[in-house]
Order: C-alpha cells, then sequence, then structure tokens
C-alpha cells in the first residue's frame, strides 16, 4: 500500500500519461503502483543496490518497465507530450539539477514533470519562473507531522 505522500504524488500523475519515468526512485513503492495500473515506467536511481533489488523483485512482472542505474541527471527521457517524469523525495537542488541536465540537452521539455522536493522551496519556485514553467497543480499537505508540496509542472513553449 501506497504512502499518504506517495498516493498523493500518484494521483498528480496524468492519467493519459502512457509512460512515467520514476526519477531517484528509491525503492520503486511509486513505479510499482504505477505498473499494476498498466503504466510503463522507467525506474531510474544511482544506486545500484537499490535497482538490482528492483530488477529482481520485477523479474517475474509482465509489464512493461525499464530499470537503470543512473544519476538522474544524465537519463535521456523521451521528450514527449504523453511522458510523465516525478522526481520527488530529494531536496530542491537535486530536482533543479535533474530539470537544468534535461533542459540543456533537449532545449525545450515537452513531457510533464511531477516535483515533490524535500526543501529548498524557494528557490525551486524561483527556477521553475525563470525557466518559463507553468504550475499546472500544486498541492500541500502534511503526512506524518512533515509538510510536503507536490508540483504538477510544464514548461511554456518558447515564443
Amino acid at each position: 500500500m501506497l504512502s499518504f505522500r506517495l498516493q498523493k504524488i500518484k494521483a498528480a500523475i496524468n492519467p493519459g500519461a502512457d509512460l512515467v519515468w520514476d526519477l531517484c526512485c528509491d525503492h520503486g513503492i511509486l513505479g510499482k503502483s504505477l505498473l499494476d495500473d498498466g503504466k510503463e515506467v522507467f525506474f531510474v536511481d544511482q544506486v545500484s543496490h537499490i535497482i538490482n533489488h528492483l530488477v529482481d523483485d520485477l523479474a517475474a512482472s509482465t509489464s512493461k518497465y525499464t530499470c537503470i542505474v543512473s544519476d538522474a541527471a544524465e537519463i535521456n527521457i523521451k521528450n514527449k507530450v504523453s511522458e510523465t517524469v516525478v522526481i520527488a523525495g530529494v531536496g530542491g537542488f537535486t530536482c533543479k539539477n535533474i530539470l537544468e541536465a534535461l533542459i540543456t540537452k533537449y532545449g525545450y521539455l515537452k513531457s510533464e514533470f511531477v516535483l515533490s522536493p524535500q526543501k529548498n522551496l524557494p528557490m525551486i519556485y524561483e527556477y521553475l519562473r525563470v525557466n518559463q514553467f507553468n504550475i499546472i497543480s500544486e498541492d500541500i499537505f502534511e503526512d506524518n507531522k512533515k509538510l510536503y508540496h507536490v508540483l504538477k509542472i510544464r514548461q511554456r513553449a518558447k515564443s
């Protein structure tokens, strides 16, 4: 069962997304739930034993998934409208670094993003403003006596 925080993150993912990138996926709990919903999931974490455990855990699955050991800032997303990229459970600087690397790589990001930074929120809001991201939705809630933010964002098309 998903924690309340992971339920909120999952609820922010576009139901029409045909693939989801679970960056900094930790133990893959969110991604596994998305597989159960029929989504294609890319699990990405830089900690190899976490990904190795996921590979073993998902070995019997018939779902469509890929497990990648990598720094999330170095991955190559599909950069298409029908995908959602989740960056959660890490600090604001990590979220910013991943977004920055993707913008450098692709110029304009077509994908929808769901962010849930653990800290440095003012810096994230400023980064989103400067880099022309729209906040589609924002959810602020308490879970286990801690305040969390979930931001659904998309970069505005360059004019």
